[in-house]
Parts: C-alpha cells; structure tokens; sequence
C-alpha cells in the first residue's frame, strides 16, 4: 500500500481504505506498518457493509487465533467518477482475490484519457 496515494494521483483519483475493524486498531496498524500517510477510516458498520455489497465473514481459523471474534467485510473495491456514479466494482468474497491497485491506476489512466463509459449497464 506504501507509494499508491502517489500513484493515484497520477490519475487524479483520491484513495480511500475502510474497514469494519476498529478506530484503536486501524491506529496500531498502520503505525507499526509506516502507513499513517494513507486515508484510512475505521468503524464500518455491518449493516454499511452489506449495504455496499460486501460479503461479510465470521471468524475462522487463522481470525480466530488472531483473536478476531466479530464479523467482517471481505474485500471490495468502488471507484465512484466525478458525477458521483460508480465506474467501477469489484467484490469478492475471499480475502486472497483482492484487486491489484496498481493495475487499477493503468485503468483509470485509461477510462480518464478516453472517456471510457461505465460497463455493464445494458
């Protein structure tokens, strides 16, 4: 996630990480990992979460020895254009199926420099 915020720029695109976990961890976190340049907002509800699409898991296995012991949302990602409708989604419901937010920035490069229309819409 280190260098994006700069990359996005590159597209004029503001990045925007959330998550269900807590405002103390998402702290913790991204201190520990050099990461307090990121915009990061905590506290997603679940019932903000479904509304969005996610998928939301329960802890098992590797989140129950991390001591994870409330629901989450899997990843997703929305790329919302300057008219303020969503040109991109992309859902999933498996931690490991995350986008490559890199190769999104050569998207969006793209959908800005040739007015590409938003899909799936007929």
């Amino acid at each position: 996630m280190q260098g994006l915020p700069e990359k996005f720029k590159g597209v004029d695109a503001d990045l925007t990480f959330v998550t269900m976990d807590s405002v103390a961890n998402v702290a913790e976190f991204t201190k520990a990992n050099s990461l307090e340049s990121l915009d990061m907002t905590a506290a997603l509800s679940e019932a903000d979460a479904r509304s969005l699409g996610l998928f939301i898991s329960s802890p098992w296995g590797y989140e129950v020895e991390a001591k994870i012991s409330s629901n989450f949302a899997e990843p997703g990602l929305f790329v919302v254009n300057p008219e303020g409708k969503l040109h991109i989604v992309d859902v999933s419901n498996a931690p490991f199926a995350r986008p490559d937010l890199s190769a999104i920035v050569g998207g969006l490069a793209f959908v800005q420099g040739k007015g590409y229309p938003i899909r799936g819409t007929a």
